[in-house]
């Protein structure tokens, strides 16, 4: 069985699934992605010597509430331990497959799981000299307490592209009963869909987590980072692009945001960050105003790409060619400069970055590219070049969607279609694009069903994308805000309905904390 403890209540109850069922076992590895648990191998046996190990996964929504089978692993493996990388891949380290309950032989393999399927990584992987063992803790700190480049710390285009590391656990500790620690950190996130063009950017700290076996001792450290908080200063932005960056890995607990529509109604080139106080700070200012760019927090610097210079949304005039960047320093500060152009003008699109076969590149993607509705995705080599490849176009052309990267899958959800002001075209579906395969697919849910709308808001926290609020209506004069949240989880394919909004708002920008809360700025309530 499962036992859920309420450490507030000082009570605890065990857990009744709706749907599926666990497999009984013992010193299995875990990580924990988002609102999933991952129960991964151990014992299936119940003497010491037959522990009989397995190679299953099991995977506990404590959302919905479920249990479902995921991939198993290469090599069946109980004692083993677990972490999570800042792109949400679960690496899985030594464990043993031997029967006997005494002087097992430690696995010296690793194994990866990425994108729903478990390689086994060469033995060049770490120092592999016998070094693993059966029970022993294992630790992921992010890239950004070491240096200052986060790798997978991207966030999106109309987007967010948060990747949630937590970095769990050690399990399967030997019966003395050995402290398990895991560090998590919260990757980024993203950012709304919006005609509007601000860049908000949180900050990432690494938080921990602390998941025990049977029969050990587990103690979570506590994470110092502070959460940002959402506010925004009066008269400034107050709606967000169709892509804004998600939030920087600093421990200086701020959430920054760069241009789109200000409070009066026009085009902001002002950028701000908002502090854990409540504090907000201008700094400086883009060289254009625009509203509708994309944006990535990448190797510590800000991103944005393209944008809008008209204010109105819904319309084919003003894509921009710009890229803008900006060094976040150590006190926080940011000075824009130029990175270059992007080939041909694009705004209300979604900008990620992402990996294929082994390369970082930069990828846009749908939106107004040019003066038209596109269904391309652009893949452009970064950092140097900036050469354009069309690496393809899906079925769904749209502008004002949700894109969100998870793995290397990214995710395109919603929009507009076209901009008839009298009917623009609500997309209800979502794609999932694959670029090391450079192909792409329509998502058929095995439950639950998207509500169509544009201007959304996301936020990514492990394998689950938010889409929150947006607009339901179909012509420039009835947008019709909502304060709906939908939730798609990406490994079992299906959306459930999120608790609301407070307030219904469309061009909102969302930004995750570094402890996995979702905080939601700007917007607009106006139809």
């Amino acid at each position: 069985n499962c036992e859920k403890i309420d450490v507030n209540t000082s009570t605890y109850s065990t857990m009744s699934f709706t749907s599926g069922s666990l497999t009984a076992r013992a010193y299995a590895a875990s990580a924990v992605v988002g609102s999933l648990i991952y129960i991964i191998g151990g014992a299936t046996g119940v003497t010491t010597t037959a522990m009989a190990a397995t190679a299953s996964v099991q995977v506990i929504d404590t959302v919905a509430n479920t249990v479902v089978n995921g991939p198993s692993l290469k090599m069946a493996r109980w004692g083993a331990s677990a972490v999570v990388a800042e792109n949400g891949d679960i690496i899985v380290l030594g464990g043993t497959s031997n029967g006997s309950a005494t002087a097992s032989l430690a696995l010296q393999t690793v194994e990866r799981l990425s994108n729903g399927v478990w390689t086994v990584l060469p033995t060049a992987f770490g120092a592999n000299t016998g070094s693993f063992s059966v029970g022993m803790t294992a630790y992921y700190v992010p890239a950004m307490a070491v240096s200052t480049t986060a790798l997978g710390t991207t966030s999106t285009g109309t987007t967010s592209s948060g990747t949630t590391s937590s970095g769990t656990t050690s399990t399967g500790t030997s019966s003395t009963g050995t402290s398990s620690t895991g560090t998590t950190s919260t990757g980024t996130s993203s950012t709304g869909t919006s005609s509007t063009g601000t860049t908000s950017t949180g900050t990432t700290s690494t938080g921990t987590t602390s998941t025990g076996t049977t029969g050990t001792t587990s103690t979570g450290t506590t994470s110092s980072g502070t959460t940002s908080t959402g506010t925004t200063s009066t008269g400034t932005t107050s709606i967000g692009t169709s892509g804004t960056t998600g939030i920087a890995p600093l421990p200086t607990g701020r959430i920054y945001f760069a241009g789109g529509t200000s409070f009066a109604g026009g085009v902001s080139a002002n950028t701000y960050y908002a502090d854990a106080s409540g504090n907000v700070v201008q700094l400086g200012s883009l060289t254009t105003a625009l509203r509708g760019s994309s944006g990535a927090f990448y190797d510590n610097t800000l991103h944005l790409f393209g944008g809008s210079t008209t204010p109105s949304v819904a319309v084919n005039t003003g894509a921009q060619t710009a890229y803008y960047k900006a060094l976040v320093n150590t006190t926080g500060s940011v000075s824009w400069t130029s990175g270059g152009t992007i080939t041909s003008g694009r705004a209300d699109h979604g900008g990620v970055f992402a990996r294929r076969s082994g390369t970082t590149y930069l990828y846009l993607v749908h939106g107004n590219y040019g003066g038209t509705v596109t269904a391309k995705v652009t893949e452009y080599t970064w950092p140097s070049g900036m050469a354009k490849n069309e690496l393809l176009t899906s079925s769904s052309a749209r502008y004002g969607s949700v894109t969100a990267v998870v793995g290397n899958m990214i995710y395109a959800c919603g929009g507009y279609s076209t901009f008839t002001a009298t009917a623009l075209g609500l997309v209800n579906n979502c794609e999932k694009i694959d670029v090391n395969t450079s192909t792409y697919s329509t998502m058929s849910f095995t439950s639950g069903s998207l509500t169509a709308r544009a201007y959304a808001a996301s936020a990514v926290v492990g394998s689950l994308i938010y889409i929150i609020g947006g607009a339901t209506g179909a012509t420039t004069t009835a947008m019709a805000a909502t304060a709906s949240v939908q939730v798609i989880d990406t490994v079992a394919n299906t959306v459930v309905n999120g608790p609301s909004l407070k307030m219904a708002r469309w061009g909102a920008s969302a930004v995750v904390a570094e402890n996995g809360d979702i905080i939601v700025l700007g917007g607009t309530s106006n139809g």
